[in-house]
């Protein structure tokens, strides 16, 4: 039987925003990322 693959989570400390945690500049990138997957947020 194949396993269910679990959501990896991200959590949000308290007195943390989401853009504080995360680097959304995205300018020193010029290719497509090699994997994109779903994450879990939890703010605490």
């Amino acid at each position: 039987m194949k396993q269910k693959k679990e959501i990896p989570e991200v959590v949000i400390p308290v007195g943390y925003n989401l853009d504080e945690v995360m680097d959304f500049d995205d300018d020193d990138f010029e290719e497509e990322p090699i994997l994109t997957e779903e994450v879990r947020l939890r703010f605490e």
